[in-house]
C-alpha cells in the first residue's frame, strides 16, 4: 500500500509527464581551487561558483495544474551569507522560471527555494536548474575545511567542500535527485597549499659545489679545496639555496587573482595587496657544525648569486647557538625585493632562491658536517588572516674532507721524550690493496693551536713504516712545533686514500717498559669523496 501511495504522489507532481528517462540527473559546479593559506579566519568570504543540475526527467505544468516543488542546496563545510539565485531553463533558456528563496536554515548550511511550473511548457530531459547564473551567493566559515592542507603543507593534499541538491514535490517526496545513479553532490570550493619553501643542496646545482675540507698541506683542514666549482674559493663554499615558489595557480579570496609571490621584477611580498603574499619575515634554521675555535668562527650568510659574491639587499638577523651547530636566520620581508630571490616568470609559476654560503676564517679546524635546512616558516603579517607557510626540511651540502684523518692523541712530544725517557714509536699503515697514499702530519698544541706541518711518507699498497717522535718532528718543517707542555700535544695524520691505520707504541729505553697505546687515539670519520666509507679505528690488533 505504501509503495503504491508513494508512486501516486510522485506521479502527481508532474502534468503531461513523459516516460521516465534512464539518464540520471547530474549536479556540477565550476569550482575554483583557492590558496589554503588565506583561510586563517572564519571571516573569509568567497563568492559561490555557478552550479547546475541536469534533469533526468521532463517537467511540465499549467495554470490549472501547476507543478510545485521545493529545492534545497546544502553545504558540507561553510555557511551561506547570501544564497545564489536559482533558475530553471529549457534548451536555450527560452522559458526561464526563477525559484523563490524561502529561507536559509538556522545553522546557515542550507538554502531552500520554491518553484512552480505553470506556463504549459515542457522542460525536457537535460533541462537545467542553475544556481548563480544571475546573482551569485557568498559563503564563509570555510576555514576549518579549506585550511586543512596546511596541516601537512610540505606534502599537501587538496581539500574540498561540497554542495548537495535535493528536489521534493508538493507532498514532500524526493524525486529526480533520488533516481538510481543520480549525482546530486558536487565540489563547490577546493583548496591547496599555494606556496612552497624548501632548500636544495649545492651539490645538485647544474654547476655543482665540489669543494671539500682540505686536510693536506698547506691548509690542514683550515680551508676548503679550491677546484673549479661554483664558488671557486678556499675560504667559502655554497651549501645550497633557499627556494620560494608558487606550487600552482591557486586563487586569493576574490577568486580573480592568484595568491602568488609576484611576477618577474615585482616585489615578492605585499601588505594588504590582493594576490600578493602578506609576509612579515622568513625564518630559517640550518643545522651543521661550523668552525668554532675562540675568535675563529665560521659564519653563514645569504647571497644573491651562486658564487657567493653578491650579498642580498635586505639585512637579515643571524644568530648561532652556543656550540655553533645550529644557525637561525630571520630575513625581513619588509625591505625585501625580487632581486634577493631572483624572481622571474608569470604569476602561478614564480620561483626564486637565495644562496646560503659558509665562510671560514682560515685559522682553525673546519669540522665535517651534513648541513640541513630544518625550518622554520614564512611568517605572515599579523591581522592578515594568512596562515604561515613552513619551510620544508631539506638536505643541503654534505661537507666532507679530501682524505682520511687520524689524531694520535697520546703522542709524546720530542722535548718530553728527552725529559722523561719516554718516547712514541708510531707505525703508519696503508691497508689498501690497490692505492698508494701520501701521509701528511701536523702537531696540535693543548690549547688547540695548529703547529708544524710536513709530509711524512708515501706508502704503496699494504705498506707500513715506523717513526720515532724525533723522526716525525724532523719531518714537520713548516711552522713551529708546540711548546713542551707535557704529553698534551697531539699528532694529526692525514692521507689521500680511503683508509689509514695508525699504531702508537710508548717506549722507555732506560727501563725497557713498553706500552701499546693505540686505543687512546681515534679517527674523525673523514672519507675520500666518491669512495665507500672505509674508515678504520686504530686498535692494538691493527697489522
Amino acid at each position: 500500500m505504501k509503495l503504491k501511495l508513494s508512486a501516486a504522489l510522485v506521479a502527481g507532481a508532474f502534468a503531461g509527464l513523459a516516460a521516465t528517462s534512464a539518464q540520471a540527473g547530474v549536479l556540477q559546479a565550476s569550482f575554483k581551487v583557492f590558496a589554503a593559506e588565506i583561510f586563517g579566519g572564519a571571516s573569509v568570504t568567497l563568492t559561490s561558483p555557478v552550479a547546475s543540475y541536469n534533469l533526468s526527467r521532463p517537467l511540465s505544468g499549467t495554470s490549472l495544474n501547476p507543478n510545485n516543488f521545493t529545492l534545497t542546496l546544502a553545504l558540507a563545510g561553510g555557511t551561506w551569507v547570501t544564497a545564489p539565485n536559482a533558475q530553471l531553463c529549457d534548451t536555450g533558456c527560452a522559458n526561464p522560471i526563477n525559484g523563490t528563496l524561502t529561507g536559509i536554515s538556522t545553522d546557515g548550511t542550507t538554502a531552500t527555494y520554491a518553484f512552480s511550473v505553470a506556463n504549459g511548457v515542457t522542460y525536457p530531459v537535460n533541462s537545467t536548474i542553475t544556481f548563480g547564473n544571475v546573482t551569485s551567493g557568498t559563503v564563509n566559515n570555510l576555514n576549518t575545511t579549506l585550511s586543512a592542507p596546511m596541516n601537512n603543507a610540505c606534502s599537501p593534499q587538496q581539500a574540498q567542500t561540497n554542495v548537495t541538491i535535493t528536489m521534493t514535490n508538493a507532498s514532500g517526496v524526493e524525486f529526480d535527485t533520488n533516481d538510481p545513479g543520480a549525482i546530486k553532490t558536487a565540489t563547490y570550493f577546493a583548496s591547496n597549499v599555494a606556496l612552497r619553501a624548501d632548500g636544495t643542496s649545492s651539490s645538485a646545482f647544474t654547476a655543482p659545489e665540489t669543494s671539500l675540507i682540505d686536510v693536506f698541506q698547506p691548509s690542514f683542514s683550515k680551508l676548503f679545496t679550491n677546484p673549479t666549482d661554483i664558488t671557486n674559493s678556499t675560504a667559502r663554499i655554497n651549501i645550497g639555496s633557499v627556494n620560494l615558489a608558487d606550487r600552482g595557480s591557486f586563487f586569493d579570496a576574490n577568486g580573480s587573482n592568484f595568491y602568488s609571490l609576484g611576477t618577474g621584477g615585482a616585489a615578492p611580498f605585499g601588505t594588504g595587496i590582493v594576490g600578493l603574499v602578506d609576509a612579515a619575515n622568513l625564518t630559517l634554521t640550518i643545522t651543521g657544525a661550523l668552525e668554532n675555535n675562540g675568535t675563529n668562527l665560521g659564519i653563514l650568510a645569504l647571497f644573491r648569486n651562486t658564487a657567493c659574491t653578491t650579498p642580498i639587499t635586505a639585512t637579515p638577523t643571524i644568530s648561532y647557538n652556543a656550540t655553533r651547530d645550529t644557525t637561525t636566520i630571520v630575513y625581513p620581508t619588509t625591505n625585501a625585493n625580487a632581486a634577493d630571490f631572483g624572481f622571474s616568470g608569470a604569476v602561478g609559476s614564480t620561483a626564486g632562491q637565495m644562496y646560503v654560503c659558509y665562510i671560514v676564517s682560515g685559522n682553525s679546524i673546519i669540522p665535517p658536517t651534513q648541513f640541513t635546512l630544518t625550518g622554520t616558516q614564512l611568517t605572515k603579517t599579523t591581522g592578515s588572516n594568512e596562515i604561515n607557510d613552513p619551510v620544508c626540511n631539506s638536505p643541503l651540502y654534505n661537507l666532507r674532507a679530501n682524505g682520511v684523518q687520524v689524531d694520535v692523541r697520546n703522542w709524546i712530544h720530542p722535548a718530553q721524550a728527552t725529559a722523561t725517557g719516554w718516547t712514541s714509536v708510531v707505525r703508519i699503515i696503508n691497508p689498501s690493496d690497490t692505492q698508494t697514499i701520501t701521509v701528511n702530519g701536523q702537531t696540535i698544541d693543548s690549547n688547540g693551536t695548529l703547529g708544524a706541518t710536513g709530509t711524512i711518507v708515501t706508502l704503496p699498497p699494504r705498506a707500513a713504516k715506523y717513526f720515532t717522535s724525533a723522526q716525525l718532528a724532523a719531518l714537520l718543517t713548516t711552522g713551529t712545533l708546540p711548546a713542551a707542555d707535557g704529553n698534551n700535544a697531539r699528532l694529526r695524520l692525514t692521507a689521500n686514500g680511503p683508509s689509514l691505520r695508525v699504531q702508537n707504541y710508548v717506549f722507555n729505553a732506560a727501563n725497557a717498559n713498553f706500552i701499546e697505546a693505540s686505543s687512546a687515539q681515534g679517527d674523525n670519520g673523514y672519507s675520500v669523496p666518491a669512495s665507500s666509507q672505509n674508515i678504520d679505528l686504530p686498535t692494538a690488533n691493527n697489522k
